[in-house]
């Protein structure tokens, strides 16, 4: 029955290696991705430079063959882990280790810690009371042996579990043992042990007899987990406080999902409903109404996501529409009760319906997305480019949170017959002012009406 199911697949650029990301379907793999000839944008290159790097990346030839590709592109498979099977979600480790290692939640609610390296392996498993599917995963970012797992409803139970992973099962005696399993609050062992190490018992349990769809960690505050619900609420925990009374808000009509903060501002998260395509914009320090909402008009929302490296910029695909759109988020609170019919300020069309993207952690503007074949794409947004002629004949021109200024190869302009600026420069820098016997030395050869100025001028005060 298993293999006939068409699974969902789950793409995530590594947050510490720019070059590798990883995909999660029916098993989980790891890979490398190189752009020859793509360049990073910096405030050291030359403008001709900044001119050639100022390229959209194109993964395929067009259909009619005209347009190219400017970049080669290779995507090389590093590893795979096929113990891992029907991955429901994944989340990288926050912090960079020796190997690669990513969480992955399982259709029956288990959470794999898997590392990659010269061993693929399963570290540890950790395991609900009550089977059920592992919607959603997110590591405490700043306590990084907690991470959170979001699960389906069941009677009696929870639906939100935080585990530790540095949590351990084995009672080593001798001193080199000992040694061996001690770790930290920011790390832990994952050298290659025998079977994988199982846990049951969780850090903490919340959000009793109701489905948890989607969960993020509040970036400043490590003892706040925001959660969705699969019935319409919005729930902030406090870990320190009362666990049975979370601050709630109704969100949606019906189940919420996203559940995302912006990278730019920690008290900002939005969230949407895949019912009826609404995106949600809210502010955790006042929680009873959203300041911002927008109707995405897609059918079946499936993911939302924030651009780490430009603010304001939120990303969305939907089950059915071959098409990344690209949000410009305003934080203005509306009076409008019901949400507004924004446009995005760009579409990217695409081949096939996607499963899933994710923004590049560093590049601007850059994103790899995938679709339920398993076709990889490395999509760029590129905005409109602000350019402007210097009255000397330079050009420049912005992109993202760089002024490029400088000369045109072989453009030479003759800006003196248009542009009474530049004659005004001219002049100043000849010692032309209020001095009219200056003045008039200076237009001593010139055949213009101000030289019979100057000379009128010079007589008069005479």
């Amino acid at each position: 029955v298993w293999a006939r199911m068409k699974v969902h697949k789950i793409i995530q650029w590594s947050p510490h290696d720019s070059s590798h990301f990883a995909i999660g379907s029916s098993d989980l793999r790891l890979y490398d991705i190189k752009i020859e000839g793509c360049r990073k944008v910096t405030k050291d290159m030359t403008f001709q430079e900044h001119l050639a790097e100022n390229q959209e990346v194109e993964v395929s030839d067009s259909s009619d063959g005209s347009n190219p590709p400017r970049d080669k592109k290779s995507i090389t498979l590093l590893n795979a882990n096929y113990e891992v099977q029907l991955v429901k979600c994944l989340s990288w480790f926050p912090e960079k280790t020796i190997s690669p290692l990513i969480a992955v939640g399982l259709p029956n609610g288990k959470v794999l810690l898997t590392s990659f390296g010269n061993t693929n392996r399963i570290t540890k498993e950790f395991v609900p009371k009550h089977p059920r599917s592992c919607n959603a995963l997110a590591w405490n970012p700043i306590h990084t042996n907690q991470i959170a797992a979001g699960l389906d409803k069941i009677r009696g139970d929870f639906s939100t579990i935080v585990w530790d992973v540095n949590v351990s099962n084995q009672f080593p005696t001798s001193p080199e043992s000992q040694t061996k399993f001690q770790t930290s609050d920011r790390a832990f062992n994952i050298s290659p042990m025998d079977p994988a190490e199982t846990i049951s018992k969780p850090l903490a349990e919340l959000a009793n007899s109701e489905a948890t769809v989607a969960l993020a960690w509040v970036p400043d505050t490590p003892s706040c987990l925001v959660t969705g619900t699969g019935i319409k609420w919005l729930r902030i925990y406090d870990l320190r406080a009362d666990l049975s009374a979370p601050q709630s808000v109704v969100a949606h009509a019906k189940s919420v999902h996203g559940v995302t903060f912006d990278p730019f501002n920690s008290n900002r998260v939005a969230t949407f409903s895949p019912e009826d395509g609404i995106i949600k914009l809210w502010d955790i320090r006042a929680l009873s109404e959203p300041i911002f909402s927008l109707n995405s008009n897609s059918k079946g929302l499936q993911q939302i996501e924030w651009c780490p490296t430009r603010s304001g910029i939120l990303a969305s695909i939907a089950k059915e529409e071959k098409c990344v759109k690209y949000w410009g988020i305003r934080d203005i609170p509306t009076s409008e009760s019901e949400a507004q019919n924004v446009k995005p300020i760009r579409v990217r069309e695409t081949m096939e319906v996607l499963s899933s993207f994710s923004w590049h952690p560093n590049s601007q503007y850059q994103m790899l997305t995938v679709t339920s074949s398993g076709v990889v794409e490395v999509v760029s947004l590129q905005e409109p480019l602000p350019f402007k002629w210097n009255p000397m004949g330079h050009l420049g021109f912005g992109f993202g949170n760089l002024i490029v200024e400088g000369e045109i190869d072989n453009a030479k302009i003759d800006t003196e017959e248009y542009d009474i600026s530049v004659l005004m420069r001219h002049r100043a820098t000849q010692g032309y002012s209020m001095d009219i016997a200056t003045n008039r030395k200076l237009f001593e050869k010139s055949t213009g009406p101000l030289k019979h100025v100057w000379e009128w001028m010079n007589g008069y005060g005479k």
